[in-house]
């Protein structure tokens, strides 16, 4: 897949499953709301009282997958980052353009908006 290739496949979708690994050095995995930027930087949000969030915070290394339509998903591995200071605002309106037909998603204050993810292995 070419760089365009992978961001458009992951531009049409809204979901991803993160996995994590807790401090007990558990894997966890949780479904997350997705929006990828021309870079292949892929944001999503937490609330940090969520498992998610202690384990980022302990250790960084996160995996997704993307996709599960006609049994072609995305493997994709990186390092988390939790966004912070003036760049937040432009991350936030990439994030929320993405997901603007869930209003649900619009009206819940998060706590936490992150990025993430650099290499990728299409399958």
């Amino acid at each position: 897949m070419t760089r365009k290739e992978i961001y458009d496949f992951v531009k049409r979708h809204k979901l991803a499953v993160l996995a994590t690994v807790s401090t007990s050095n558990v894997p966890e995995a949780a479904l997350v709301g997705i929006a990828a930027t021309e870079q292949l930087e892929l944001i999503f949000d937490t609330v940090t009282s969520s498992r998610k969030y202690g384990n980022l915070r302990t250790n960084p290394n996160i995996a997704f997958v993307i996709g599960w339509d006609d049994e072609i998903t995305l493997q994709y591995e990186g390092i988390a980052e939790e966004i912070r200071g003036k760049d937040l605002p432009a991350w936030k309106e990439i994030y929320f353009q993405n997901m603007a037909r869930w209003t649900r998603t619009r009206k819940v204050a998060r706590d936490c908006l992150l990025q993430g993810a650099s290499q990728m292995d299409p399958l």
